[in-house]
């Protein structure tokens, strides 16, 4: 996808600043889905003045690339076997991996700080208590209840200990836990 500023189509949606900001220099990010890694990119996108290409390696209708006359380019879901150009650089990676010359940024899910700014509850109790609820997924804040409820579980399955986590629940049906005690007792079983 050819980009400029004039003729890039942003998302409907209002891109909320992050406590992390990019500057004009090869970068990559890395942070599992849904963290905001795409939108930490688009916010600064908005007030970047030049020819840019954006490219996500996971979009299968990506033609053939030539990186010509662009001040930046941007690769999505980058992989050490798609090559770089000479220009300024974004990467953005769910894995942990290294590339010589680019500045790390490892974006984790929003803290309470972030969340509050964002969160568009009125008081600091009721988004304290949609946080702890909900989580701090930056994509969880803007779901309907519904689809917030099966995005939790879909993550949730996402985890490698997440039948682990589910056969200690079953077997311990009825049993008082408090969420501290469930955590001190399989940390010493399994890696969170």
């Amino acid at each position: 996808m050819n980009s400029n500023i004039d003729d890039f189509k942003f998302p409907k949606i209002k891109i909320y600043p992050r406590k992390e900001k990019l500057s004009f220099q090869n970068t990559l990010i890395i942070g599992p889905k849904g963290v905001g890694k795409t939108f930490l990119i688009l916010d600064f996108l908005k007030n970047f003045k030049g020819k840019f290409l954006y490219l996500d390696l996971e979009d299968m209708r990506e033609k053939e690339i030539k990186y010509q006359n662009y001040d930046l380019v941007i690769i999505e879901n980058y992989n050490h076997f798609f090559p770089l150009p000479n220009c300024v650089t974004f990467l953005s990676s769910r894995k942990g991996i290294d590339v010589r010359g680019f500045k790390k940024i490892y974006l984790k899910n929003l803290d309470f700080e972030e969340y509050f700014s964002f969160d568009r509850h009125q008081s600091i109790t009721h988004s304290f208590n949609y946080f702890l609820s909900d989580g701090n997924s930056p994509e969880l804040l803007f779901l309907d209840d519904f689809f917030k409820a099966k995005k939790l579980q879909d993550n949730f399955r996402l985890m490698d200990y997440h039948s682990h986590i589910l056969r200690f629940l079953f077997l311990h049906i009825g049993e008082k836990f408090s969420l501290y005690q469930i955590y001190q007792i399989l940390k010493k079983e399994i890696k969170l």
